[in-house]
């Protein structure tokens, strides 16, 4: 018997999480494994690997789907002083980062500034059409039944995270189901 994660359960781990995984798995000559077992190819370990380099603050933003892996590989090469400024111009600007903004700051790895980093992050900025303000209201009797006891900001912020929380699950859910899509005859374990 293997102790081993099942296939569902790695495609459902956090991306830094599943990194390190990754990382143990490959360190370990288990390499084999990765590709029979769960379908992540040689390369595709290669760049989890990198994503072990990467400050805190830019996993998460990887494990909530607001930035790309393949950016975050990128972003791995710079120093933690330059990932700290890259992942405070994102945050401030709140736009995502594309790949070829990713492979710019690489490539000025050591000679980046705050106001170079915030200028190659801008080119990633897109105009969209202002969208409507949406107002959502919730019946009194739900209210009464979720929210007892608190104030409407302190309401707001639990609707906040709940939906937070449920499209990063739906997410993972996405990205499993594609998973069996793409690799059909893999046994998936319980």
């Amino acid at each position: 018997m293997s102790n081993n994660p099942s296939v569902q359960m790695v495609y459902q781990m956090p991306m830094t999480q599943k990194a390190v995984f990754i990382d143990r798995m490959f360190c370990t000559r288990n390499q084999k494994l990765l590709e029979e077992e769960y379908g992540i190819s040689l390369r595709t370990a290669a760049r989890y690997r990198r994503l072990i380099y990467l400050i805190p603050a830019l996993g998460e933003l990887i494990d909530m789907g607001n930035l790309p892996i393949l950016s975050g590989v990128a972003l791995s090469y710079l120093s933690p002083y330059e990932q700290e400024m890259v992942y405070k111009a994102l945050v401030s600007m709140n736009v995502p980062l594309w790949r070829s903004a990713a492979n710019k700051l690489k490539r000025m790895k050591g000679r980046l500034s705050e106001e170079l980093v915030r200028k190659i992050v801008a080119e990633c900025k897109v105009d969209y059409a202002p969208q409507p303000e949406v107002k959502i209201s919730i019946q009194p009797d739900a209210c009464s039944k979720y929210f007892r006891g608190m104030d409407s900001e302190e309401a707001e912020k639990k609707v906040e995270r709940i939906l937070a929380s449920y499209f990063k699950e739906h997410a993972q859910e996405e990205r499993l189901l594609l998973v069996q899509r793409l690799y059909p005859n893999m046994v998936t374990k319980k």
